[in-house]
């Protein structure tokens, strides 16, 4: 699924945030073991898209909010 898809399913309200993120939580758990590709925990994913899913339903997100992102470790941040 893009990012394109995600947004206009939340836009027209046919997912919430709180579903995108539960299935990405779930690729994760079923292929990380596999590709190593995740760090940490995602203990407040579920909780930020649920703020998400409120601020979409108060009218107050923008066209990114709600859609999960994941970024790569080898950032180098002084």
């Amino acid at each position: 699924m893009t990012i394109s898809d995600i947004t206009a399913q939340l836009t027209r309200g046919t997912t919430t945030a709180r579903e995108v993120t539960q299935t990405c939580l779930a690729q994760i758990a079923a292929r990380d073991g596999e590709v190593k590709a995740f760090l940490g925990t995602y203990d407040d994913a579920l909780a930020m898209a649920d703020a998400a899913d409120a601020m979409r339903e108060a009218g107050t997100a923008g066209p990114l909010t709600g859609v999960p992102v994941a970024l790569k470790d080898n950032l180098l941040c002084d």
